[in-house]
């Protein structure tokens, strides 16, 4: 359901009597009659329902009282005056004067309205948007702008509404302007740009975990790794991942391991008595027998002089 805030003007109905006091209460006071009241180029429909409807609203609220400022200035956020000039009590709606209520004055109010220094009345409510109905009273206004003679609904200069996005517009346009909205962004696109904000920003933090994670791992199994010869690489992985420090501080106490070079190697065998013979001979000597041999003899001797051979060839 689209709601907008509507704030509306009538005449305030000031006693016969010339003064007021603080803490006098005006009963039955007309806030609202019932009837179709203009708002720019459309009506605004405050039917018995509707206004039977913000009453039950307001009681199930609790029954607050509802507060009547000076000009809206409640509405208008910010530092503005919220000063009360009165406080409504009993509402509700009569099928002959719609709403009604009863309002127990405030030294403030009770002068401004003495003083006929503000005259009239100004409702501001939440209406719905595509029905035009009244839903939620917000507060009343003291005034002297109204636009529609007799218990209208709250019109300004421009007869109509004061809507609160009229009201907030600078801040509505800041804000359209940074989530990269167009000016006639509606309401359901400044949500809908929102969350889409607010999603982007989860998925951004959840690719920032996992590339810390992902480094985090990186690092423990290059630390294990380095390790591996003190502790366990699996439970040495773990407890880098689960802390850290803890895990440099264990490598750190465990002494390094002692080095014993071992070497497995056949005992070298002593040399026959035809490689001894072999060391005594020359190079040509190894070449005239080479020469004197054949089949397989020969190649036998060949492998085992082939240097010796090769060299006295090359003299």
């Amino acid at each position: 359901m689209k709601l907008e805030h509507l704030t509306n003007r009538s005449p305030f109905p000031v006693p016969h009597s010339p003064s007021l006091a603080a803490g006098e209460t005006i009963k039955n006071v007309q806030i609202c009659p019932i009837g179709d009241f203009p708002n720019g180029d459309r009506n605004q429909h405050c039917t018995l329902e509707a206004l039977e409807n913000v009453v039950a609203k307001w009681k199930e609220d609790g029954e607050k009282e509802v507060l009547v400022d000076f000009e809206h200035n409640s509405e208008a956020g910010g530092t503005s005056d919220t000063s009360a000039a009165a406080w409504v009590s009993n509402l509700r709606a009569d099928k002959e004067r719609g709403l009604v209520g009863d309002f127990k004055l405030t030294d403030l109010g009770a002068e401004a309205i003495s003083n006929r220094r503000l005259r009239f009345l100004s409702v501001a409510w939440l209406v719905n948007k595509e029905t035009r109905e009244p839903m939620v009273i917000r507060s009343i206004a003291l005034t002297n702008k109204p636009n529609i003679p007799v218990a209208p609904v709250l019109n300004r200069e421009t007869n109509g509404v004061i809507n609160v996005e009229e009201k907030k517009g600078p801040t509505m346009d800041k804000l359209k302007e940074a989530l990269g909205l167009s000016a006639d962004a509606t309401e359901e696109d400044i949500l809908a740009a929102v969350k889409e904000g607010l999603e982007a920003k989860t998925k951004v933090a959840e690719l920032e975990a996992n590339a810390e994670k992902a480094k985090l791992e990186a690092e423990a199994e290059d630390f294990a790794e380095k390790n591996k010869a003190k502790c366990d690489k699996a439970v040495l992985k773990a407890q880098f991942i689960a802390n850290k420090e803890v895990a440099v501080a264990l490598v750190a106490g465990i002494p390094a391991a002692k080095v014993e070079t071992v070497v497995n190697k056949a005992e070298a065998k002593k040399p026959t008595s035809f490689e001894a013979n072999k060391a005594a001979e020359s190079d040509e000597a190894i070449l005239n027998k080479y020469e004197s041999l054949s089949g397989k003899a020969k190649a036998e001797y060949l492998e085992a002089h082939a240097i010796e051979i090769n060299r006295a060839r090359n003299k």
